[in-house]
């Protein structure tokens, strides 16, 4: 039988190396004392909701290989729920969102992308296991849902209820903060179980909500304002680069995604190709975003050799349609560069000139209109 990685190795390597990167982060931004405060307050949060979900619920039960379990809860569960929120809202205010709300529904998304990996591979390693199986390769929907709210209502509180001026003070807010997310969670729960809205969700439809969960938080990577400023928990998390917190997703991701290969299963290997792109794109710096990045600087230093042809390009995201004149100008001129430039290579395909909105989409780093001069650009 083909087995996945060992339960000692997520307890005694996985868990506490990405407990050692978001706590690394979060002292270099907040000091050693702020992060205990806060790293030991998410540790506390992660497992009481699990205490919490398993009593109310009945949802889930953990395999009896896991060493270091008090109530049936592994703390390396606990301390990995942790690391995500902290390097979640790392991540979101780094990218620059500017409201509390999109950086909680950000680092939501960012948790919600990996844990469409982590469950159903879990699951199927043995690591632990729904009670009832959900719809969706084993997992409830449910417990997506679940997750949205637990990262997206502690960030979201942890942001607008700021710092106490004494470290007594913050202890209390942050465990106040868990509480009260904790009985959001069970009222949600609630009312999921008694609308039986898991039942809306087999077969084809779970994947819908995969892609879609996935599609959504992809979507940080549009997201190209300014860190923060201010002393706001996610304003100091961001005023630092993110590859610690980049780190710990994208580390927890590789380990489950050599899960899902040792396991050899087609749908588990679609569920890890799925979250770790869609978290190399939302998360800054990420491989993926570094070759797109590279991308657009080579395309942009080729166009620029031609006199008014980025000019041109741009006019549609200036709000000005191309005549069409200007439209056989882009077509004759990246028609040619293709032939130079592996950048542009995708004009050398035929019909492919119907994707020029969406390159200059992406060549565009404002994603947004501005007023510019009029011209032929020929």
């Amino acid at each position: 039988m083909t087995t996945g990685l060992p339960v000692w190795f997520h307890e005694a390597v996985v868990a506490p190396a990405a407990l050692t990167l978001a706590m690394i982060h979060a002292t270099r931004a907040l000091g050693w004392r702020r992060a205990a405060v806060e790293v030991g307050a998410l540790i506390a949060y992660g497992f009481a909701l699990e205490k919490t979900a398993m009593v109310v619920f009945s949802s889930h039960r953990y395999a009896t290989t896991w060493r270091l379990a008090p109530l049936g809860v592994p703390v390396a569960v606990a301390a990995v729920w942790a690391s995500l929120i902290v390097s979640g809202l790392a991540v979101t205010s780094r990218r620059g969102l500017a409201s509390p709300l999109s950086r909680a529904a950000g680092a939501a998304g960012l948790g919600v992308s990996l844990d469409l990996l982590m469950e159903p591979v879990a699951v199927r390693a043995g690591l632990w296991e729904w009670t009832p199986p959900g719809p969706w390769l084993g997992v409830p929907v449910g417990n997506f849902v679940g997750w949205t709210i637990i990262v997206g209502a502690y960030v979201l509180g942890a942001e607008i209820w700021g710092q106490s001026a004494s470290l007594r003070g913050q202890v209390a807010r942050r465990l106040s903060l868990s509480g009260g997310a904790i009985v959001l969670l069970v009222a949600v729960g609630l009312a999921w179980k008694a609308g039986d809205a898991e039942s809306a969700f087999g077969g084809f439809s779970g994947w819908v909500v995969w892609a879609a969960l996935l599609l959504a938080t992809a979507s940080l990577a549009l997201a190209h304002g300014s860190p923060l400023d201010g002393a706001t928990l996610g304003a100091r998390l961001g005023s630092l680069p993110p590859h610690l917190p980049g780190g710990v997703f994208l580390g927890v991701a590789a380990v489950f995604a050599l899960d899902a290969l040792a396991l050899r299963a087609a749908d588990l290997a679609v569920a890890a190709v799925g979250s770790i792109l869609t978290l190399s794109v939302a998360l800054p710096g990420g491989w993926l975003a570094r070759t797109v990045g590279r991308w657009r600087a080579a395309s942009l230093a080729v166009l620029a050799e031609v006199e008014g042809l980025v000019r041109v390009l741009m006019k549609p995201r200036n709000g000005q349609p191309w005549s069409p004149e200007e439209k056989e100008f882009l077509r004759s001129e990246l028609r040619s560069l293709a032939r130079l430039a592996p950048a542009l290579i995708l004009f050398m395909v035929p019909g492919s000139f119907v994707l020029l909105p969406a390159y200059a989409w992406f060549l565009d780093r404002r994603r947004g209109l501005r007023p510019t001069s009029v011209g032929t650009g020929s």
